[in-house]
């Protein structure tokens, strides 16, 4: 059996975010009325090391604050 679908591909940017932790780069992919927010594994990974947390941690740290500066 064969399905064919369209595939989409969201448009994608990064920005550089302040937490408690420490700047942390967030990449940003958004098409019309989809935005989504991931922090960069290897700062994010580097910073919960160092701060003695978990990585969800800074993640979310990192996330909230692109959010805040998006303003969303």
């Amino acid at each position: 059996r064969e399905t064919v679908c369209t595939r989409t591909i969201l448009e994608r940017s990064a920005v550089s975010v302040s937490t408690p932790y420490g700047e942390i780069p967030v990449k940003v992919s958004h098409r019309k009325d989809i935005l989504r927010y991931k922090a960069e594994y290897e700062p994010t990974a580097a910073a919960a090391k160092a701060a003695g947390i978990p990585f969800a941690e800074v993640a979310e740290a990192a996330v909230r604050a692109a959010r805040e500066k998006a303003g969303r």
